[in-house]
């Protein structure tokens, strides 16, 4: 008896998906799961962050060699390894094909095992490798994808940036275990990483039973199969990929200015993202340091809070043009006010202005490239959009590192981070079009000519 194909099988498990009663308590599970997720994803993103001067201290600050000396160090080892992210993007494309279900829970469990890795890391590598481990399961932000294809049109935005909202408090958790693990001379930083990955392994065995394929994609890959099946000669499957996704953004106007958008705005991210903590503790004691970074947490919150609201009213381009000031604004006064030496939950609320905002800006330019793709290559597309990001980080992070060798931490920061910031800004304002009210099934797949 000969099995049945690849994609008879698939096709199977669709029919059985989409036929699958609506039972009442399926919503609101997969409304809890994606808010836990994006808890530990917005404490996993921020986690290596919080802690750097403290494992930059121990694993490279020794005798008499100067703290910027080791963070560079610890820079170009983090750029080596930054390559492995280069596979991430034909990881993403994978859920045009083998749905979302299997990325998200690979993603959970990614996250995780890196965290994990820290956890026991003896030395700066196995630590690295955990950071790279992390990194590469945290930027594909797959609970998203679930929001963008079952959330009310009208409503999107502001569903979108309410799960982000409650993720922030992710990243509060991080002080208050900072605060529990962490001695007054940096070590038993190590703690800050083990409950999290506990909590991650839960939450990834929880999510086995719970989790159901999105509604958007079973309907459009079981059309594509079926189609495919009754026409084989006609229909090929190469409508996903990279490749392909490459060579449609750059065919439609929208998505190529959101392309282009993107990694200017990402030259910025790393002197925004990585090196506020070190920043702050050459000013402040372990402790202070530690009450900035749990005043942070509740300005991003309020951003997130807004910008929903504010996309879903005023639309996705204008909103962008707010959160590129309320960035800079955030970032200036962030850099002067920690050097005037001004209580420490000042700049601990200004960082929370400036990354908030930041994110703002990258979510925004990803809820935009969602609602400009069809959902035959929708992961494909975002898979493209973590390339571009990824382009953009690389080139910060390598600024970051050059600068660093003959210019002051604060310095360096204003120079890589304001630049890409406002330009990013610029691009999207004058050249994108708004996508507010966006119905994600009725868009196109554009051939081409």
């Amino acid at each position: 008896m000969l099995r049945p194909s690849k994609d008879s099988r698939q096709m199977q498990k669709l029919q059985k998906r989409l036929a699958a009663p609506a039972l009442r308590w399926v919503p609101a599970a997969l409304v809890a799961l994606i808010a836990l997720v994006h808890l530990l994803d917005s404490y996993a993103t921020d986690v290596c962050a919080k802690v750097q001067s403290l494992y930059v201290g121990e694993f490279f600050v020794r005798g008499d060699v100067p703290f910027e000396t080791g963070l560079q160090k610890a820079t170009l080892i983090s750029t080596i390894g930054y390559s492995f992210m280069a596979i991430g993007p034909f990881y993403k494309a994978l859920m045009d094909k083998v749905g979302r279900r299997p990325i998200f829970l690979i993603n959970v469990a990614g996250m995780a095992a890196g965290m994990l890795l820290c956890f026991v890391s003896p030395n700066f590598y196995v630590f690295a490798a955990g950071q790279m481990c992390i990194m590469f399961f945290t930027m594909h932000d797959m609970q998203m994808i679930y929001v963008h294809e079952g959330a009310p049109p009208r409503w999107r935005s502001t569903l979108y940036f309410l799960c982000k909202f409650l993720g922030v408090f992710g990243t509060l958790t991080i002080p208050l275990l900072r605060d529990r693990f962490v001695r007054p001379d940096g070590s038993g930083w190590r703690g800050v990483f083990l409950l999290p990955s506990l909590v991650g392994l839960a939450i990834f065995l929880s999510a086995i039973p719970l989790l159901r394929e999105s509604d958007v994609f079973a309907r459009s890959r079981l059309a594509a199969l079926q189609s495919k099946s009754s026409a084989p000669e006609k229909t090929k499957d190469k409508k996903s990929g990279i490749g392909s996704a490459f060579r449609y953004i750059f065919r439609q106007k929208q998505l190529k200015w959101l392309a282009v958008a993107l990694p200017v705005t990402c030259c910025s991210m790393y002197a925004l993202i990585f090196y506020y903590e070190s920043f702050l503790s050459t000013v402040y004691a372990t402790k202070e340091v530690t009450a900035a970074l749990y005043a942070q947490p509740f300005t991003m919150a309020g951003l997130y809070l807004i910008s929903g609201f504010l996309a879903d009213s005023i639309g996705r381009k204008k909103t962008t043009v707010v959160f590129v000031f309320v960035t800079v604004a955030g970032f200036i006064g962030f850099l002067l006010l920690t050097r005037s030496g001004v209580s420490p939950v000042i700049p601990g609320l200004l960082l929370g202005c400036y990354i908030g905002g930041f994110w703002n800006i990258t979510d925004l330019n990803g809820m935009m490239f969602a609602e400009s793709s069809p959902t035959e290559i929708r992961g494909s597309v975002m898979g493209v959009q973590t390339i571009l990001m990824g382009i953009g980080t690389a080139v910060s992070l390598i600024l970051c590192m050059v600068l660093l060798s003959f210019m002051p931490l604060g310095a360096m920061m204003a120079a890589v981070g304001l630049p890409g910031v406002i330009a990013g800004g610029i691009v999207t304002l004058s050249k994108c079009k708004e996508t507010k009210g966006t119905d994600l099934e009725k868009i196109a797949y554009e051939a081409p000519k």
